[in-house]
């Protein structure tokens, strides 16, 4: 292989330099093990993780660097889709050979993937671990500033919010000009901390300075505080989630879980919340709890804490109610945590599949319904709730 070619053409990929970049398919010094990696890092841009997978499962080569370059690659396909444990395994492969290659440039980036990794499953001490490797290797004012960066967000997991702020101030000022390739990435994560710190201007000053990011990574990101700020704020609902924010899986699934919760369907809810608990078990815990305390001032749980419903002010006895539909009806909404759906609740007012013919006898119920108990009946986007 032809290192220099290589690297020549990785600068133009990184670059965003596509015309370029694509003169790749015909350079003659690249060897068709290199033309794959850079195919595979063409699926992973246009979004398709698993055919690059399977690209970089199919490369055959006995180059140390390109070994690690195709491990290094399969580790970021996996932490790009939230499967950290897997992320973390072909990281550790592609640590092997760039350590064979003397490559501390290599090094640098799957350590620091190594230490986003073992973050999101909340193991703290090798995430650290992992970081201090990646400082080791750091070179440039690119990666020094992406080590800075990991501590604004230490700061931030540790709740020392005032020092985390210190520092993203800082930082802001420089981001355009000192390392370009990082800025959409940097503004999204300040946009997170100063959220959290509640800096709330600040947050959505940086979140609409990025609304037009060129990374589709980033450009989901952005979207999704764009929108979750708007519920926050005016109670605007969730619109149908963008491709961008689909091609997240963690985001997506939270977005998922917040307009089904506007939406009233209480048991896909239950569904989507099982499933983000199994996969950060660290962070999520059931009944719609959060485990940790940065991330609990973070705007995904903010926008699902105004969602969930308050215990009851005042105590209900049923026994009282006259009407057994009325009964069942004010059963079903005092024991959920989230609005439900009118088609669900006829279902199991009347026991029966839903028919729109029901409406008409739903609507009347609720109205008799209304002041048999000291809460009272709510609506929004055709979910029902009780309210003191």
């Amino acid at each position: 292989m032809n290192k220099e070619t290589y690297l020549k053409y990785y600068s133009l990929y990184r670059a965003n330099k596509q015309a370029s970049f694509l003169l790749y398919k015909e350079e003659a010094e690249l060897t068709h093990s290199e033309k794959e990696l850079f195919s595979a890092r063409v699926l992973m841009r246009n979004k398709e993780w698993d055919k690059s997978l399977l690209k970089l499962e199919s490369i055959k080569t006995e180059n140390p660097f390109l070994k690690a370059e195709r491990y290094f690659l399969m580790a970021s396909n996996y932490l790009i889709k939230s499967e950290y444990e897997e992320s973390a395994k072909f990281g550790n492969l592609a640590i092997r050979y760039y350590e064979i290659d003397e490559n501390k440039e290599g090094l640098f980036k799957t350590f620091y993937n190594l230490s986003v990794a073992f973050n999101r499953i909340g193991m703290e001490s090798l995430c650290e671990f992992y970081l201090i490797q990646a400082d080791k290797n750091s070179e440039n004012a690119n990666q020094r500033f992406i080590m800075d960066r990991a501590k604004v967000c230490a700061l931030s997991s540790r709740c020392e919010f005032d020092g985390a702020v210190g520092m993203l101030d800082m930082m802001l000022g420089d981001v355009d000009q000192e390392v370009k390739f990082e800025a959409e990435l940097f503004k999204i994560v300040a946009a997170d901390i100063y959220f959290r710190a509640e800096r709330f201007d600040q947050a959505k000053e940086v979140i609409n300075s990025v609304m037009n990011a060129k990374s589709t990574r980033e450009r989901g990101r952005a979207l999704f505080y764009f929108h979750l700020f708007s519920f926050i704020e005016s109670g605007k609902k969730l619109p149908s989630k963008p491709d961008s924010v689909e091609a997240l899986p963690e985001f997506s699934l939270q977005w998922d879980i917040i307009l089904n919760i506007m939406e009233g369907e209480t048991e896909l809810v239950s569904s989507l919340w099982e499933k983000l608990c199994q996969e950060f078990p660290k962070f999520y815990g059931k009944d719609f709890e959060c485990l940790d305390q940065s991330l609990s001032k973070a705007i995904f749980n903010t926008a699902l804490n105004k969602l969930l419903l308050a215990e009851p002010a005042a105590r209900v006895d049923l026994s009282k109610v006259k009407g057994k539909k009325s009964r069942l009806l004010l059963e079903c909404l005092i024991e959920t945590k989230t609005p439900v759906r009118k088609e669900v609740l006829i279902e199991k007012i009347w026991g029966m599949e839903y028919s729109p013919s029901l409406d008409a006898r739903f609507y009347k119920l609720i109205e008799r319904s209304k002041g048999l108990i000291a809460l009272n009946i709510k609506n929004e986007h055709n979910a029902y709730y009780l309210a003191s």
